[in-house]
C-alpha cells in the first residue's frame, strides 16, 4: 500500500514537472492520474486499519 502511494506521488510530480517545462503534452493523463492518486490517498486510511478493526471485534 505504501509502495502505491509513493508511486503514485512521485509519478503525478513528475508528470506536472514535465508538463510545466511543455516537455510533453499529456492533456488528460495528468487529471486521471491525480484522480487515481486521490483514490489512492482516501483508501490508505480504510486499508491501514482494517486489520486492527478486525482483531478488536473478535476480542483479540
Amino acid at each position: 500500500m505504501l509502495f502505491a502511494l509513493l508511486l503514485m506521488i512521485a509519478d503525478v510530480t513528475i508528470n506536472v514537472y514535465a508538463a510545466t517545462l511543455e516537455a510533453a503534452e499529456f492533456g488528460s493523463a495528468i487529471a486521471v492520474q491525480a484522480a487515481f492518486l486521490g483514490f489512492i490517498v482516501g483508501s490508505m486510511p480504510m486499508l491501514w486499519f482494517a486489520p486492527e478493526q478486525e482483531s478488536a471485534a473478535k476480542g483479540e
